[in-house]
């Protein structure tokens, strides 16, 4: 009985072990049991990792139909993590419409129905603060297109918990539904094309969906944010608009790319005068939890 006992001691400790994390700098696949579904992400620990120091996380959402790797390799995130000593989570999404990988997000689902992409991203970020040494007060979430909507939802549902969120090609929401309301301020960087073919920048364009227009998007996030009226800087690729003075010092940055499609500025399909990778984690470095 004792033998049985302590076999069953070593094998709950091998299973333990083998649940957690890894923590040592290096790209990993991990696995994350969520409603009946086997969900898959990408964990990126920098060389810089030491155990010691907190570094900053950062979770990317890729766009419909694209993926962890895809979204690694357009944006250049991962070479960014080794660059800047921080934390990288990729999450896959699940198959939808089509069998191409999508989110569910408050206001429009295009993941499998059984997926709640909240607790997941919850879920990741639990265990990742449970194994790695992270500083929660810089937490940041970015996107593309769908995952930019997950940025926007996952912004607005664990406020209490994200610094800041960027948003590449996304919206806050459809007619008849948006994102909720966050109850405490987070900084925002928020990039969209004029001519943008998929998620429209205004009324003023067609699209492959009807969302909310990118301004009114950025000007909805400015306002929960308790920010002032923007100040505008025009250049020939892009205008800016800084909305600033928010809670908590909380920012919203809106970059409006004048002839910007659907792509990740500076990704192998978008705008090259314009790095939205460098310029997201040089927001995120500014914005840490107030």
């Amino acid at each position: 009985m004792k033998l049985s006992l302590l076999a069953l001691a070593l094998l709950s400790f091998s299973c333990a072990h083998q649940a957690g994390l890894p923590d040592q700098p290096g790209q990993y696949v991990e696995t994350t049991e969520e409603n009946g579904l086997a969900r898959t992400w990408v964990l990126k620990i920098p060389k810089g990792y030491d155990g010691e120091t907190a570094l900053p996380l950062v979770i990317l959402f890729h766009g419909w139909t694209g993926s962890a790797k895809a979204i690694e390799a357009t944006t250049g995130f991962g070479e960014k993590a080794d660059a800047e000593d921080f934390v990288l989570a990729i999450p896959d999404g699940t198959e939808g419409i089509g069998s191409a990988r999508g989110w569910n997000c408050s206001f429009l689902d295009l993941g499998n129905p059984k997926a709640d992409d909240v607790k997941f991203t919850t879920d990741i970020l639990n265990q990742i603060e449970g194994g790695i040494k992270v500083d929660p007060k810089r937490v940041y979430v970015a996107g593309h297109s769908n995952g930019a909507m997950m940025a926007y939802d996952i912004g607005a549902k664990l406020s209490d918990r994200i610094a800041a969120i960027a948003v590449v090609s996304g919206t806050i929401g459809v007619p008849g539904s948006q994102v909720s309301e966050p109850t405490a301020p987070v900084s925002a960087i928020i990039f969209h094309g004029k001519e943008d073919e998929t998620v429209p920048y205004d009324a003023s364009h067609d699209g492959l969906i009807k969302a909310t227009p990118a301004p009114e998007s950025a000007k909805w996030w400015a306002d929960r944010d308790g920010c002032e009226a923007p100040a505008e800087t025009k250049a020939s690729d892009e205008v800016i608009e800084d909305y600033k003075g928010g809670r908590n010092g909380a920012e919203v940055e809106f970059v409006t790319i004048l002839d910007g499609r659907h792509a990740w500025p500076g990704g192998l399909r978008g705008k090259p005068s314009i790095d939205a990778t460098s310029m997201i984690w040089d927001f995120f470095k500014a914005h840490p939890k107030g």
